[in-house]
């Protein structure tokens, strides 16, 4: 039995906060138009968050708290989703 979780990179955030959040070393941040896409990796894993498109993001190579628990967060057990 493997539990899991999925997130979408528009329900996560950048923020200055440390509640319910992930350090993670930003890999790229893309100007897409309509937002910004920040790319970074924690540990062995990649995530994506959505900026607004006014957000001085941060740059390749530095840090980035990155809220990753939210209302929206959903649980998985075996491919079935549980919470």
């Amino acid at each position: 039995m493997s539990l899991s979780r999925s997130i979408r990179y528009t329900l996560l955030s950048v923020t200055a906060s440390t509640a319910a959040l992930a350090l993670a070393t930003v890999a790229q941040a893309q100007d897409v138009g309509t937002h910004v896409l920040l790319t970074g990796r924690v540990g062995t894993h990649t995530l994506k968050a959505r900026l607004a498109p006014e957000a001085v993001a941060p740059r390749p190579g530095e840090t980035a708290w990155l809220r990753v628990l939210g209302r929206h967060t959903c649980f998985y057990r075996d491919d079935a989703l549980v919470a």
